[in-house]
């Protein structure tokens, strides 16, 4: 017999010896205090004797408990029992192989979110003193592997507002689309349906901070980062660079067709040092360009649409990004003038807008990293003062993979003839993934 078993039935044996023992002793006491006891001696008798009844009672809890406990702690462990005897030549099978089979289809999900929050306190502007908690932007998005190179995406967007008519907290379809991979090769997809633009979400992830606020391009109102449409992309061979292309109905994600006109935009990004390796090979170069014409004007107002980019930086992910980027565009006034309100003075015209953008991140070491961006932009450069510059700069911090902190000073300077107030402001915000 093992130990294991001699202690075990030792073990079962102590309630009934206790009980056993405690009966006695009872009916003893209970006799001895009858004869010979006086009332205090037969109450101080009878006190002990439901003392010894509590104690057996705790015992009776006790020991099944002590037997039971090793048990489950084994059962949990996925270790056999003293008791438990496996066939000949069988393997005990591994705690990962006894939990319940997850179904097929579940392991063809996957979800994440992201979700960037602000506190922000305006020092000059018209809302100057105004600081508020905001909730900028909470992305939800599902994968679902249908096949082994077709993947469906679906991101919702939502954006905190208030409640006052229109402003209430908004949930929109940010991306729904289908990917093939490797049809045109390898590295290369496929979509179609509500997809990333080439232009906007490439930017951003060159930035590195879309939760401090829009790039260029998006922010001054000429692109955006998803539309209705078909795209291809892809890699190039040996770490060169990469590329895309897009289709789409060139109203963006928030309008609707209005007519039968479409936007083709195509971006090639090239690092032309690849072949060196090391620091030269995160040198890369990129153009842009998107073509298109603009529906629902009027017959004598000029429609064409046109956005050129011209990029050139080094990203390292450890020590930082340095880029500077020019942005062209063609636009008629009539569209601008809801934005850019002294492009009403040229209606039926051509506004030719000119800008630049130059961003920076510099690795501190430990998590740290700081940043700092200039944008100027010029909507008309027929016009004089109706643009604006924009300065960033702040420090980053990351504490752990999926959270990032930024402390930064943003200012908006508005050209006098602009008609719109400067605006400067502090910001704590957080980049929160899940």
């Amino acid at each position: 017999m093992s130990d294991s078993n001699a202690w075990r039935r030792l073990a079962r044996g102590v309630p009934a010896v206790l009980i056993l023992g405690a009966g006695a002793l009872h009916r003893d006491r209970r006799i001895s205090a009858r004869r010979n006891a006086p009332a205090a001696v037969h109450r101080l008798v009878n006190s002990a004797t439901h003392l010894a009844r509590f104690g057996v009672g705790l015992l009776l809890g006790l020991v099944p408990a002590l037997l039971v406990v090793p048990e489950l702690a084994r059962a949990q462990s996925g270790a056999a029992g003293p008791d438990s005897v496996a066939p000949a030549g069988a393997e005990v099978p591994h705690e990962a192989a006894s939990r319940p089979q997850v179904p097929d289809w579940m392991n063809r999900l996957s979800f994440e979110g992201v979700s960037f929050l602000r506190y922000s306190y305006d020092v000059a502007g018209p809302t100057s003193d105004q600081n508020e908690f905001d909730i900028d932007r909470v992305y939800f998005t599902l994968r679902a592997r249908l096949w082994e190179k077709g993947t469906l995406r679906y991101t919702i967007e939502g954006t905190e507002l208030r409640e006052d008519g229109t402003n209430q907290f908004d949930l929109a379809t940010k991306y729904f689309y289908l990917q093939v991979d490797g049809v045109l090769g390898e590295g290369s997809y496929l979509r179609a349906g509500q997809l990333d633009l080439p232009w906007v979400p490439y930017e951003e992830r060159v930035w590195g901070y879309r939760f401090q606020g829009k790039v260029l391009p998006d922010r001054a109102g000429y692109l955006t980062s998803t539309d209705l449409g078909v795209a291809a992309g892809g890699e190039l061979p040996r770490g060169y660079g990469s590329w895309e292309a897009a289709l789409v109905n060139g109203e963006g994600w928030k309008r609707g067709e209005a007519g039968k006109h479409k936007d083709v935009h195509a971006r090639l990004t090239l690092n032309p040092l690849a072949g060196l390796g090391g620091a030269a090979a995160r040198f890369f170069v990129t153009g842009f360009a998107a073509l298109g014409t603009y529906d629902g004007l009027a017959a004598d107002v000029p429609t064409e649409k046109r956005r050129l980019i011209a990029q050139v930086g080094y990203k390292d992910r450890d020590r930082g990004t340095l880029a500077a980027e020019a942005l062209w565009t063609r636009d008629p006034a009539d569209a601008l003038a809801a934005r850019y309100p002294r492009l009403a003075e040229r209606a039926g015209r051509v506004a030719d807008g000119r800008g630049f953008s130059v961003f920076g991140t510099l690795g501190l070491g430990r998590g740290w990293e700081a940043i700092a961006r200039v944008d100027r932009w010029d909507p008309d450069e027929a016009l004089d003062d109706e643009g604006y510059a924009l300065w960033i700069g702040g420090v980053a911090y990351r504490p752990v993979e999926r959270l990032r902190l930024l402390l930064n000073y943003e200012a908006v300077g508005w050209d006098d003839a602009a008609g719109r107030a400067d605006e400067r402001r502090w910001m704590l915000q957080a980049e929160v993934r899940f």
